[in-house]
């Protein structure tokens, strides 16, 4: 059986703090300037534009400046990695293990490596190990009867033969895929001590796998595995002065049965980053 299912856009600004646009912005505008920043606030949702309107657009805030009245956008932050696990081999095989058991890497530095279980022998001793290059982790080097946890009898140890590049002041890897776009601005920041290493700008844009981001970086000053990225957002439109912007109490809605309207939140809730200008959000589904 089919049913229909349809979320009010017009619920995320209800009740949110808004301002204006202090000037004219074109599309590819990394900031904007308002004229009040009271309410903004950083990691904030904010809506350019009004819900129906063909241009409005939905960004997340990194900076707001309370002197200036200016708004930086945010697409992402994430960690830079590199030392990550490439090749592995069998140093202690260990007892007990299974098919399957996913074991973590202990080595000092090294984060959040792992390797698969793929063989073992009558008495659970592995005979083979897989690395997923989604489990690779960072700040690993290469060494001999590095441990490992997480199955069997805990006593298996492994050789590391090979591990992938750092990231550097142009070439950042991050430990899963991410979105960015030529043109966005960077920011690199020392996680331990929160000083920036400075900032570029995305050179090559990615797909939603990509795990390498290239720079051009005429200000960053070295790169570290650990080391926090932030990439800036740009807006897709161009906007005039005078228009609205609000603050979103969330970026998400919650979709209702259309022959059920008093029972809402029946099914999970849909992002609104592509459906913000439109009043109402419509789908069918097969139940």
């Amino acid at each position: 059986m089919a049913i229909t299912l349809r979320a009010d856009n017009r619920a995320i600004v209800k009740d949110g703090k808004y301002s204006y646009l202090l000037d004219n912005y074109s599309s590819g505008s990394t900031s904007v300037s308002i004229m009040n920043t009271e309410g903004f606030f950083h990691n904030s949702f904010v809506l350019i534009g009004n819900i129906g309107s063909e241009n409005t657009e939905i960004l997340q805030l990194n900076k707001v400046d309370a002197n200036t009245g200016e708004l930086t956008f945010q697409n992402f932050s994430a960690t830079a990695v590199g030392g990550g696990i490439n090749g592995v081999a069998i140093n202690n095989p260990g007892t007990g293990y299974e098919v399957g058991q996913i074991l973590t890497v202990i080595q000092t530095g090294g984060n959040n490596g792992k390797v698969r279980v793929e063989s073992v022998d009558s008495f659970g001793a592995i005979t083979g190990l897989f690395v997923d290059q989604n489990e690779k982790g960072y700040g690993y080097s290469v060494a001999t009867g590095v441990e490992t946890t997480g199955g069997g009898d805990n006593n298996a140890t492994i050789n590391i033969l090979s591990i992938f590049a750092d990231s550097n002041s142009t070439t950042i890897f991050f430990e899963t895929g991410k979105y960015f776009v030529a043109g966005q601005p960077v920011e690199i920041f020392n996680r331990s001590t929160g000083e920036s290493r400075g900032t570029g700008v995305v050179s090559v844009s990615s797909n939603q796998t990509e795990n390498i981001m290239t720079l051009t970086s005429p200000g960053i000053s070295g790169v570290l595995p650990g080391d926090l990225v932030v990439v800036g957002n740009m807006t897709r439109f161009p906007h005039s002065e005078s228009t609205r912007i609000t603050v979103l109490q969330y970026d998400s809605i919650r979709f209702f049965r259309t022959e059920t309207p008093n029972v809402p939140n029946l099914v999970e809730k849909t992002t609104l980053s592509h459906k913000q200008n439109t009043f109402i959000t419509q789908t069918t589904r097969e139940q």
